[in-house]
Parts: structure tokens; C-alpha cells; sequence
């Protein structure tokens, strides 16, 4: 898999030449986890890019937008209690609807 944009190029030959010890491992902490962590054919892969194509650096990833919460949902007694509220006169209690009926009559 060859390096997707130049500064990639340029970390992955550091760190093969840091994996051949030809670069002191201090030069890049970055570039000598990555000597550790992968193997030599990889590096020289990743390392042997094409410079000329590749751009300077990649963009970076957008953010995940966040969840929006949903509302929540009303049983049939809270929503008599809400009704009930609502009215002008609430001194007589509502009753929740008991069939699907009656649960249609009291959304209109």
C-alpha cells in the first residue's frame, strides 16, 4: 500500500531508516514506534511512493455530528394529565382512552 500524501512518505522513510540504523531513533518518536511496530517490506512500500503525485497532506477526518435526542414518549395517562392542563376548566379529571377508537378522537 503505498503512502496516501508526501508527509506520510517522508515519516515512513524515516522509519526505515531508523529500522536499517542508518537514523538515530531519537530523530522521531513517531517515526520509531512505527520501525518497531512494522515490518521492513512495509515501510520500504510505504517509503517508495511516488513523490511528485502525492499531496502535501490529508485533510482531517470531519467529526461525527452528535445524536439529537429524541423525544420522548407520552403514555395514555400522561397524556390525559397534559390534556387535562391545557383546558380552561380542569377541575374534572380526563380519562385516557381506552381503544384505538378513543385514542384517535382524543389526538384530533
Amino acid at each position: 500500500m503505498p503512502a496516501k500524501s508526501r508527509a506520510q512518505q517522508k515519516l515512513m522513510g524515516i522509519a526505515l531508516g531508523i529500522k536499517r540504523g542508518k537514523t538515530a531513533p531519537d530523530y522521531s518518536p513517531q517515526a520509531a514506534r512505527l520501525a518497531r511496530t512494522m515490518s521492513e517490506p512495509d515501510l520500504e512500500e510505504f517509503a517508495a511512493a511516488p513523490r511528485a503525485k502525492l499531496p502535501p497532506r490529508l485533510k482531517a477526518p470531519a467529526a461525527p455530528k452528535p445524536r439529537q435526542k429524541r423525544p420522548r414518549r407520552m403514555g395514555l395517562a400522561e397524556r390525559a394529565r397534559k390534556e387535562q392542563a391545557r383546558r380552561k376548566n380542569p377541575g374534572q379529571p380526563v380519562k385516557a382512552p381506552r381503544n384505538r377508537l378513543e385514542k384517535l378522537a382524543a389526538g384530533r
